[in-house]
């Protein structure tokens, strides 16, 4: 029995984009794919693109509620054993869910594919190649990056997604990345197939080209994750050192960057102090250990002081990278 695939596309004012996202989602060679369309309370003209491909797809539409909420919208609303979260200005090749479906074979697990970057035109791509390798497995791995870019890239077990509860409405930009921790946490197995499927397009309104959001969205990850590693101590044991070191790196770089707001920043450091008093983790340089024990966690506002006037290019990269 062929499994199908429900395709959830949600989209706030990019109808300049939306039909582009449909038809590669319509034109799919796997013979079981449904489309949804969510209109996330657009004022352009996403309501008459949508509606210009009728029963060829469900189109719901809601007040404004953010790109999570119209996700679960189209969770809600979906029938197939497969879900794919497909961004209203991004696009899929067609052989895309035909293959990934093949490689999943009805289990439950997450099949991720590679994908490229696009900026007007979907047939002439960038030369760069994302092709994730998770031989070594999601965690912890997922703790200190998001290998998974667009969320195209990932077909999920709707089961699954259901089970963890589908996106966390508070999270804004990191959300799908969020989403894949929870699963991997939970022991769904993620598997990649040698496939560019997925085009993401880059334009100025696309999320990465935002570093301060991103690199809030990531702390809010962390912390969450955290939070539930307090409650598991198997778990916090096995994942509390990469936690740990991941926490600290986006310390260092909200340091860096500077307008991290308060509260967050107070919250890694109650995190990183709560992960030592543990003793699930420390410190990796005698050095490191040294100096917090004189200085405690301002340790690390020296530490970023001295990469600005020692080392410029450290502390441009930690002032830069996004997350």
């Amino acid at each position: 029995m062929t499994s199908s695939v429900s395709i959830i596309i949600p989209c706030y004012q990019q109808g300049r984009f939306l039909a582009a996202a449909v038809e590669s989602a319509l034109g799919q060679t796997h013979p079981a794919v449904e489309t949804i369309v969510i209109n996330d309370g657009s004022s352009d003209e996403t309501d008459s693109v949508a509606r210009q491909f009728g029963r060829r797809i469900t189109y719901l539409a809601q007040a404004n509620a953010g790109v999570s909420a119209a996700r679960n919208a189209g969770i809600a609303a979906a029938q197939g054993d497969y879900l794919l979260f497909l961004d209203a200005d991004d696009v899929l090749r067609p052989e895309s869910v035909a293959r990934m479906v093949a490689a999943a074979a009805g289990r439950p697990h997450v099949i991720v594919q590679g994908w490229q970057q696009f900026s007007d035109c979907p047939q002439r791509p960038t030369a760069d190649e994302f092709r994730p390798d998770l031989s070594a497995g999601m965690l912890p791995m997922l703790l200190y990056t998001n290998p998974i870019q667009p969320p195209a890239a990932c077909l999920c077990p709707a089961a699954e997604v259901r089970r963890v509860g589908g996106f966390a409405r508070e999270l804004a930009g990191t959300e799908d990345w969020d989403l894949w921790i929870r699963l991997a946490i939970d022991s769904v197995p993620f598997e990649t197939i040698d496939y560019l499927g997925a085009l993401y397009r880059r334009h100025a309104a696309s999320a990465s080209a935002h570093g301060r959001k991103m690199i809030e969205g990531k702390i809010d990850v962390l912390l969450r994750v955290e939070q539930r590693l307090r409650a598991d101590a198997p778990q916090q044991a096995a994942l509390g050192p990469h936690l740990f070191q991941a926490l600290r790196d986006a310390l260092r770089k909200s340091i860096a960057r500077g307008r991290i707001s308060p509260h967050r920043i107070a919250a890694l450091i109650d995190a990183i102090t709560h992960l030592r008093a543990q003793r699930t983790a420390d410190f990796a340089t005698w050095h490191e250990r040294w100096l917090h024990r004189l200085f405690g966690l301002r340790a690390e506002w020296l530490r970023v002081a001295f990469w600005r006037v020692l080392r410029p290019k450290t502390f441009h990269y930690m002032a830069n990278t996004p997350a």
